[in-house]
């Protein structure tokens, strides 16, 4: 018998089901068949009802698993497991997550899978599921529900295998009542569930085309069509986790939505919604409320948030591609990125949260106002380049965040980048802070505007405190001149970008190019022997530069080359118009 205890068994054992739970959970979970017709059937009604039950009851170790307890730079998820220390699924002090830490949604095959299902027929009518177990739902029910009624105590499983559910009247799958249940897609199976259009019963529950008042998973092989006429398309009332199927959804409203949680552990989904793409939104309980991407694959088209947390957001790992009418990823107290691709190819904002951590991933922002920003909830940007200053799709309510300059220092705000490759092309600041901003690590190329109160970097009314990292940080050649006229004075210089504050511990330099240098040209950064420190290639045209890399020494001169312009520049010193010789800007020698 093993000597470790029981909670950590659990642990392991989830670990080990969200790695294998999209790949084997429909064929290998629930085999063979009940040929047992329904326990009873209403008659006379049209379309008619069944209800089906079994008399086992599922057992599994009852334990709090439905939160994870995620401590991310200061802004915890509490869990809540028997067992569990204190400091379990605490942050390290870069901000990133050990995945072992993470516990799953309750379900777990480990805890033992029922072998056997009862055979469903859609065909034959509306559904009433009063018992807990494995129900395999086969065939087409053009205009009825399958209900989920339940005791509390046990677990409900439904094996989507070729099923087509509609309702003309409300949600097609309606969970009012049930320990737990999960939608299991069948291998090589196809799919869908679509609610009403028009509720016989609006503006009340159930209210969207999969409705769970319970914690729902999917898991599985099969593919799964989901289209929400009336608002949302899935909604549980406490926590969601997707862990396999491919899945495509559109919705009138929000796709994806969880109260406590919703957690991407595998599979693919597809998402198309007029309101937000995923969200969490149970602002009570910091220990809920949060949004956990750690594998799949996701690709959203939102027309507000692509992804929007009512407490932490974090990214662990997988791949999301989003387009976004507002924010791309969005974190109402904190936002960690640990891994992952993630690649904004729209968005109003590209990253958002007061507390904000980049500890790792491969990120691509395009966003027209501030590519990321750390800002507190609620804050007015009101020098935003967005013509108009507006959020789009929020009823003209003035957006979050906004220039450190115009906002100043916010209290508990915070931004650290301190590993991962991050590129931003943003409208107005490319990062941006009303707190300490501090980079660390990493790979970061910033391009946007570089006018008075924008530019790549908009830390707490200065620049970045930088540390560590190879960072870029370009003035684009606007059509409007911006970039092109100079420095700022007060620590502004190379064409309005800040340059870094005094508590910088790695070199730097910056100015601004004589002419244009175009996209399809190279930067190259060359020390006094003319050999080769650094150069990239161009995806934007530009006309200044902010460089910084750990082979930088403030008050050493460097070669910086860009297209057929050279320039010869003192790295530590900011410059009013041109390349160096404007006096110190502040920052110390960077380290030998």
């Amino acid at each position: 018998m093993s000597a470790d205890p029981l909670w950590l068994r659990r642990r392991e054992r989830a670990s080990r089901f969200l790695l294998d739970a999209a790949a084997g959970a429909a064929s290998g979970a629930v085999s063979g068949a009940v040929s047992g017709a329904a326990a009873g059937a209403v008659s006379g009604a049209a379309p008619t009802t069944q209800t089906l039950g079994r008399s086992f009851r599922w057992r599994r170790p009852k334990a709090c698993l439905a939160a994870a307890s995620l401590m991310i730079a200061g802004a915890g998820l509490a869990g809540c497991t028997p067992g569990t220390p204190d400091s379990a699924g605490a942050a390290s002090a870069s901000g990133a997550v050990d995945p072992s830490e993470l516990l799953p949604g309750h379900w777990q095959p480990a805890d033992g899978v029922t072998a056997e299902a009862q055979e469903i027929d859609l065909a034959d009518g509306s559904v009433v599921i009063d018992q807990p177990g494995a129900y395999r739902l086969t065939g087409d029910l053009l205009d009825g529900q399958v209900l989920v009624e339940t005791a509390k105590d046990g677990l409900v499983q439904l094996i989507l295998d070729g099923a087509n559910i509609a309702s003309s009247s409300s949600s097609a799958i309606n969970i009012q009542s049930a320990d737990e249940a999960v939608i299991i897609l069948a291998p090589d199976s196809h799919n869908s569930v679509e609610d009403a259009a028009v509720y016989a019963e609006p503006d009340q529950e159930p209210d969207a085309a999969i409705f769970s008042k319970a914690d729902l998973s999917f898991a599985g092989d099969g593919e799964l069509t989901v289209t929400g006429r009336a608002g949302d398309a899935i909604t549980s009332k406490d926590g969601l986790v997707i862990a396999g199927g491919d899945i495509t959804i559109s919705a009138a409203d929000d796709a994806v939505k969880g109260r406590d949680y919703v957690r991407l552990a595998g599979g693919r989904l597809t998402i198309d919604a007029e309101g937000d793409g995923i969200k969490a939104t149970n602002a009570d309980d910091p220990g809920a409320g949060y949004v956990l991407l750690e594998g799949g694959e996701v690709t959203v088209e939102a027309a507000t948030d692509c992804v929007q947390a009512a407490t932490s957001a974090l990214v662990q790992a997988g791949r999301a591609v989003l387009t976004c009418g507002d924010d791309g990823i969005k974190g109402d107290t904190a936002l960690t990125v640990a891994g992952g691709v993630i690649e904004i190819l729209a968005s109003y904002e590209g990253l958002e949260a007061p507390v904000l951590a980049i500890t790792g991933g491969d990120l691509t922002i395009t966003a027209s106002d501030d590519g990321v920003n750390a800002a507190a909830s609620g804050t007015e940007d009101t020098t935003s380049a967005d013509p108009g200053g507006t959020r789009p799709g929020r009823g003209g309510q003035g957006g979050p965040g906004g220039a450190g300059g115009a906002m100043g220092v916010q209290e508990g705000v915070s931004l650290v980048i301190s590993g991962g490759s991050l590129v931003v092309k943003a409208g107005s600041d490319g990062i941006d802070a009303n707190g300490p901003g501090i980079i660390s690590g990493g790979q970061v190329v910033v391009y946007t505007p570089a006018r008075a109160m924008e530019g790549p970097f908009d830390i707490a009314e200065s620049g970045p405190t930088i540390e560590g990292g190879l960072i870029w940080a370009f003035g684009l050649a606007t059509a409007d001149g911006g970039g092109m006229g100079g420095g700022m004075g007060g620590g502004m210089g190379g064409g309005g970008i800040s340059a870094p504050t005094e508590e910088s511990t790695q070199g730097w330099l910056m100015g601004q190019f004589d002419a244009v240098v175009n996209a399809d040209q190279e930067v190259v950064i060359l020390d006094s022997a003319g050999n080769k420190i650094a150069s990239l290639a161009l995806t934007e045209a530009v006309s200044s530069l902010l460089f910084s890399g750990d082979a930088i020494l403030n008050g050493d001169q460097y070669q910086v080359v860009g297209g057929d312009q050279s320039a010869t520049v003192t790295a530590g010193e900011s410059a009013a118009a041109g390349w160096g010789g404007g006096g110190p800007a502040g920052g110390r020698r960077g380290r030998p």
